[in-house]
């Protein structure tokens, strides 16, 4: 109200009383998905209390705590805390606070509070002072997951329930159609069948990653063939260095066993393995962009302003052709052309 504003300008003391800088006041920060320019709404809510000498580090610790504790793979657009100066001020007139606005700021808003208030406040069920009741309300704000790419009737194969269900099943199509899978390809088809939608039958997939672990698992079988023909045979017996009472002796030993007590594989690990000489097959089908769910998403773009863009009607026309050209012009277009 018009008495409120005046009496931030002089020295007469507020109806919530005098604004101690030492007192524990009550903040509510509500953390929101998107860009504060595209005018998000929701959040999730966090109270909190601070004292204003303390200053904004305090506060914006205790955000950034509950942020990363709270929110599972939350990624912040920028640590910035916004404050709603006024009980009725939109979103686009948040203030962004900084440690030389922070008491000046939450202190003026606090003047705003009306004797209206503080009446209704007192007549609660549980009568409670502007101290015990008023919030201080801030904004922080955190980037939108990306839209993950996932067919309509999928599952996540995250649990150890669906992947042994998915194991049953393909035991029986191997006793059905007398096959073994190794157990690299037994893995992959295990996860792929779990997340097939509820009930759905065991179908062999063909695609490219299920040809390269049957590839994988041929190469361990010939592997596993070749040391079992070779035996015993020089290529696993090694002489190796020893000193025994200061002197140096050539002590033949078992490669596999020396192997196997060092915790390496199994082969040569620099001339052969199942990864040594591998050939990638052929791959089917198109490429398509691999999407990171995990990178930090670009700014959002800013949203045009619309009513000069109307004002400016076809005077931009000649600036359509120009490098800058990107979404939002296609929706000035857009309304351009249904204007004609």
């Amino acid at each position: 109200s018009f008495s409120n504003m005046a009496r931030t300008t002089n020295n007469s003391p507020p109806d919530a009383g005098h604004f101690d800088k030492d007192a524990e006041y009550r903040f509510k920060c509500y953390v929101r998905k998107g860009d504060v320019r595209t005018n998000p709404r929701g959040g999730t809510p966090f109270d909190f209390t601070v004292k204003i000498s303390e200053g904004l580090e305090v506060a914006k610790a205790k955000v950034l705590t509950f942020v990363r504790r709270s929110i599972s793979g939350a990624q912040l657009i920028s640590e910035y805390l916004y404050f709603k100066r006024s009980k009725g001020c939109p979103q686009s007139q948040y203030v962004t606070l900084s440690d030389e606005n922070f008491e000046s700021m939450t202190e003026r808003r606090w003047k705003l509070i009306t004797q209206r208030d503080v009446t209704s406040w007192a007549n609660e069920e549980q009568p409670k002072t502007p101290l015990e009741k008023f919030e201080f309300e801030t904004f922080m704000y955190i980037h939108k997951r990306p839209t993950e790419n996932i067919p309509t009737g999928l599952r996540r194969a995250s649990t150890a329930g669906r992947i042994e269900a998915s194991a049953r099943q393909i035991r029986e199509y191997e006793e059905r159609n007398n096959v073994q899978f190794g157990p690299i390809t037994r893995q992959h088809i295990a996860i792929h069948q779990a997340r097939q939608p509820e009930g759905a039958e065991f179908a062999m997939p063909d695609d490219n990653t299920t040809r390269q672990a049957q590839f994988l698992d041929e190469r361990r079988q010939d592997m596993a063939r070749t040391r079992e023909e070779e035996g015993d045979n020089g290529r696993h017996q090694k002489k190796i260095k020893i000193k025994f009472n200061g002197c140096w002796v050539d002590v033949e030993v078992d490669v596999t066993s020396l192997r196997a007590a060092l915790g390496l594989p199994s082969h040569d690990i620099f001339q052969e393995g199942i990864f040594h000489d591998y050939v990638h097959n052929e791959t089917t089908g198109s490429d398509v962009e691999d999407t990171d769910l995990g990178a930090i998403q670009p700014p959002p773009i800013q949203p045009p302003d619309l009513g000069s863009t109307l004002q400016a009607g076809n005077n931009n026309a000649a600036n359509q052709d120009s490098d800058d050209s990107d979404s939002v012009e296609r929706v000035l277009n857009r309304i351009r052309n249904r204007r004609l």
